[in-house]
């Protein structure tokens, strides 16, 4: 895709924890599995769906973001369901689109809006550099992001 016109959506699955708590980690998997498979369907012939580990998804595609949004938002609508309970579809979407961008900076840019989604508690957002800022060099993704560091609390309580 280097050179075309691109547009790139993360995906994020909203409470990840909750649901592990909930249903194991097999329950997990589950509810990962069903949005894998609802990526697939919201994909067309020559667009790029792939997990890129934990609980992160990708969509690459040449189409407009407007309609990557309008399918993912069909896709993820209706809920899930694991060990028969039925779990809304709880995802934190950002969509970037760059025309004739490179797909690695494009991928940084929907990472920026994606973490946007989640402080607005969920959703889809389509980048804006005003308000999410630059990524990284050649898009790349901190190392070590937010969620992923200890509370104070938890490491003050020794878990």
């Amino acid at each position: 895709a280097a050179g075309t016109d691109v547009t790139v959506a993360l995906l994020d699955v909203d409470g990840m924890h909750a649901i592990n708590t909930a249903h194991t980690h097999d329950g997990g998997d589950l509810f990962l599995a069903a949005l894998a498979e609802r990526l697939n369907t919201a994909a067309t012939p020559g667009d790029v769906a792939a997990r890129l580990g934990g609980d992160e998804f990708v969509l690459i595609t040449p189409r407009d973001p407007h309609t990557v949004a309008v399918a993912l938002a069909s896709a993820v609508a209706a809920p899930a369901t694991i060990d028969g309970i039925v779990r809304p579809m709880r995802v934190s979407i950002g969509i970037c689109r760059l025309r004739g961008g490179d797909p690695h900076i494009a991928l940084g840019c929907a990472d920026r809006a994606m973490y946007t989604a989640k402080r607005c508690g969920g959703g889809i957002e389509f980048y804006d550099a005003a308000r999410d800022g630059q990524p990284l060099v050649r898009g790349l993704r901190p190392a070590v992001r937010h969620r992923d560091r200890p509370s104070a609390r938890r490491l003050r309580d020794g878990f």
